[in-house]
């Protein structure tokens, strides 16, 4: 019961966060939402979950829950966008890289420390919380020195800006008013700053850029991550696991397949979008069927060897799906390049 109380708070504050918060990027900065913004939600999700701990009132984690869906927008296109637009172009893909690894580094350590025999209890989980609480602020303190993205504030008419920005992401030697002519010439593709769909419906390689959007986005919605993140330790003890084992198998598989993260930009060079796009749909509605599946058989017959090797291919299904670049990649560059998809002739 618990479990789908905070699911579905987390799930209204995704909803809410791509309707209030995705705007703020546009007319506030990217490095406003990408830092700022996510950086005051963060805190105050963890100083819920501390106050949690103290008084044991799940009433206060489960507002914390919902403030933390408030940076699905911003961590999933707030800083892709933020980072993709500052990375020079022979960079993106190593940006990109940079971000799975940071992630695939979280859950090495989430999964070696919080197994019930070390961090994973009742009375010492809020060191978590804390550990969050003190690296954002470390990592608050870093980023404040970084300026705004260079294409942000080219829309925003702040050239001599945007050279700066340019110069410090880039390089004192990097071709700084080439890269700020480009961006301009982007921005000139469209005289008003506020398109309606009809417009954009009416331009075919704007409705073609939409299309794509939409469809990844689509992607994303019918996507099993995050339930399967939730419900995690409930499905493997359904499947026939113990907790313990749980946690060790979710570390080992994500130890094995480390390297796949690598393998996205490979993928995508190789292939092209569309059919890197294609093989990881299958994947994760493969996934999917495999979990429906293994539910109904646990349901009807009980937990076995059989719905234990299932689960196991939920789980590494669930590893190799990211690995193709489809939720790092694609959706940031989707966003952040769309416009330079659409870049005029020189």
């Amino acid at each position: 019961m618990m479990n789908s109380i905070m699911t579905t708070t987390h799930e209204i504050g995704n909803a809410l966060s791509i309707i209030f918060l995705l705007p703020v990027s546009d007319y506030k900065g990217r490095k406003f939402a990408a830092i700022h913004l996510r950086f005051g939600i963060t805190i105050a999700v963890t100083v819920c979950q501390l106050l949690a701990a103290w008084f044991q009132a799940s009433e206060i984690y489960i507002l914390g829950q919902f403030i933390l869906g408030f940076t699905f927008c911003l961590r999933t296109f707030g800083t892709q966008i933020f980072i993709l637009e500052c990375a020079p172009d022979n960079c993106r893909g190593f940006a990109s890289t940079a971000l799975i690894f940071s992630f695939v580094f979280g859950k090495l350590i989430m999964f070696s420390t919080s197994s019930p025999s070390l961090l994973g209890t009742s009375s010492l989980w809020f060191i978590f919380p804390l550990f969050v609480m003190m690296s954002s602020v470390v990592v608050y303190i870093l980023l404040l020195r970084f300026p705004d993205s260079p294409k942000w504030l080219v829309q925003q008419k702040r050239v001599a800006e945007a050279r700066d920005a340019i110069r410090f992401y880039h390089g004192a030697n990097s071709k700084i008013y080439e890269a700020v002519n480009n961006m301009i010439k982007e921005n000139s593709l469209t005289s008003e700053n506020k398109l309606f769909l009809k417009q954009i419906w009416e331009n075919n390689s704007l409705r073609q850029a939409c299309l794509i959007i939409l469809a990844n986005m689509m992607f994303m919605q019918f996507d099993t991550s995050y339930v399967l993140s939730i419900y995690t330790i409930m499905f493997h003890n359904q499947a026939g696991f113990t907790t313990q084992m749980a946690m060790n198998i979710n570390l080992i598989i994500t130890i094995v397949l480390f390297p796949t993260k690598f393998v996205a930009t490979i993928l995508l060079d190789a292939l092209g979008r569309r059919p890197t796009f294609f093989i990881a749909g299958i994947m994760q509605y493969t996934k999917s069927v495999l979990i429906l599946a293994t539910s109904i058989i646990i349901y009807i017959s009980g937990s076995s060897l059989i719905t234990q090797i299932m689960y196991l291919g939920v789980e590494f299904l669930a590893v190799l799906v990211p690995a193709t670049g489809v939720n790092s990649i694609l959706q940031g560059n989707l966003l952040s390049e769309g416009r330079s998809w659409l870049k005029p002739p020189t």
